[in-house]
């Protein structure tokens, strides 16, 4: 087997001792050549994206409880559950100092709205009790909510993308998925499930060393302890999520203390990169709590640099509205994204 296909498997966690079985090694969702096979093997390199700017928006009404973020036709599109007036889909200008429209979700306020994004002239927002996606187009002019017709795990919904190469739409289970869940969202009434279309998730191994320490601890403390080692190291308590073109998934983990972006290959499931976000920017306050709540891609230019990956940071203010954080990342190789 040439070396840079064996090079590839591994990194793809795909064992390289025998030939590559297309459909048992590989997500369904894959691309029809090697060399795209190649390109989506190598590391997104995390560590090496640089941050070039972090937009700020205090105390406005889209930032209060926001969920996420999706850029379509020039507006920033906020979810947010203010559970008054300012819940809902915000249109929000690019410098997040004006929201210009508001759009409230068709199954009404009772709902938690979750991170969005958007395909075609739609920003799909996932909703969860009950569960399904709210499907607006980007001109509000039409806007509906689609139930899911299946629920594989609990906790779903708190995210939802459109993958670039079959249109469908995933989502997750919140706590250690074990998959990304595929729905058609084209359709009318219903999103219904593609279980056929599914991409596992692999978590990782966890450290020997812990794990031994963890086995000398006394019994009664031990399934706390391993529950703190899983939140540490395992893709959990995603907020969102984003596909790249390369046949990656871009994962946050709003771990509190342990913030992190995860990513995972799509082509095979296996975690291939992590990278530390603490969620502490001006949390002056005792008791408030910041979340990193959205991840999206979008070609942008924030202070005369190109920025690829956004990651929205919210600011829980208990006496005030929320603020909302908006970290701009630059990729020094965008296309291997």
């Amino acid at each position: 087997m040439d070396r840079r296909i064996r090079g590839a498997l591994s990194r793809l966690g795909v064992a390289v001792k025998r030939p590559l079985r297309v459909h048992s090694d590989l997500s369904p969702v894959r691309p029809g050549s090697v060399a795209a096979i190649l390109r989506a093997s190598e590391g997104p390199g995390l560590d090496g994206w640089t941050v070039i700017g972090v937009s700020k928006a205090e105390n406005a009404a889209f930032a209060h409880e926001a969920q996420g973020l999706t850029l379509a036709a020039g507006h920033w599109y906020v979810s947010a559950n203010g559970d008054d007036d300012r819940d809902g889909l915000h249109k929000v200008s690019l410098d997040l100092t004006s929201s210009t429209r508001r759009l409230e979700c068709p199954v009404g306020r009772s709902v938690h709205i979750g991170s969005p994004s958007h395909a075609s002239g739609w920003i799909f927002v996932p909703t969860q009790t009950p569960f399904g996606v709210w499907r607006a187009s980007i001109d509000f002019s039409r806007s509906t909510w689609l139930a899911a017709s299946e629920l594989p795990e609990d906790d779903m919904f708190a995210w939802c993308d459109i993958h670039p190469m079959n249109g469908l739409l995933y989502t997750s289970n919140f706590r250690e998925p074990p998959a990304l869940r595929a729905y058609d969202a084209s359709g009318a009434g219903a999103l219904k499930r593609i279980a056929s279309a599914d991409i596992p998730i692999v978590q990782p191994s966890l450290p020997a060393e812990s794990l031994r320490l963890i086995d000398s601890a006394t019994p009664g403390r031990q399934p706390e302890m391993l529950d703190r080692l899983r939140q540490r190291h395992f893709t959990t308590n995603v907020q969102s999520a984003c596909f790249t073109a390369n046949c990656r998934v871009l994962m946050i983990c709003d771990v509190d203390h342990a913030e992190r972006i995860h990513c995972h290959s799509a082509l095979t499931g296996v975690l291939m990169d992590t990278r530390n976000l603490p969620a502490d920017s001006a949390d002056e306050a005792a008791f408030d709590r910041n979340e990193l709540e959205g991840i999206t891609l979008a070609p942008l230019t924030v202070n005369g640099r190109r920025a690829h990956v956004h990651v929205l940071e919210l600011n829980n203010d208990n006496h005030s509205g929320d603020d909302l954080y908006l970290w701009h990342f630059n990729v020094p190789c965008p296309e291997l994204l």
